[in-house]
């Protein structure tokens, strides 16, 4: 098991490390792997990114980029499971399932119901 371990830790930490030189690269010198990515007619490459100070600008980008990702991931989850439960324990128990609008559409991660499948009356907003 631990062997496994270390072969995960090491393969994150090597993602985390192409992702922050990627970052560095393109914001440092508007190129990847040479090729211009980012027009010089209009981008001034940023020499900070490519010295050792701009990994550390670099690592914020990716970490508020993944805490951007997991906000909004986290409050998908969230309205899912509550039109869920506002469906199944106040709507059908009494009696006000007509109420919904058959247009109404829900972002779903979960999929809940089989929402992918089929129209699911549950879904009451977003």
């Amino acid at each position: 098991m631990s062997i496994v371990d270390g072969m995960a830790n090491g393969l994150g930490y090597a993602v985390v490390l192409a992702i922050i030189g990627f970052f560095r690269e393109l914001l440092g010198a508007g190129e990847i792997f040479e090729y211009e990515v980012l027009s010089g007619q209009w981008y001034t490459p940023n020499q900070l990114m490519i010295l050792a100070a701009g990994a550390f600008f670099a690592l914020g980008i990716v970490i508020g980029i993944f805490n951007a990702v997991k906000a909004v991931t986290f409050v998908m989850i969230m309205t899912t499971i509550l039109n869920y439960v506002i469906y199944h324990f106040v709507l059908v128990p009494f009696g006000l399932v007509h109420l919904l609008s058959a247009n109404t559409v829900s972002y779903s991660p979960l999929a809940l119901d089989l929402a992918q499948e089929s129209a699911g009356p549950w879904r009451l907003c977003c």
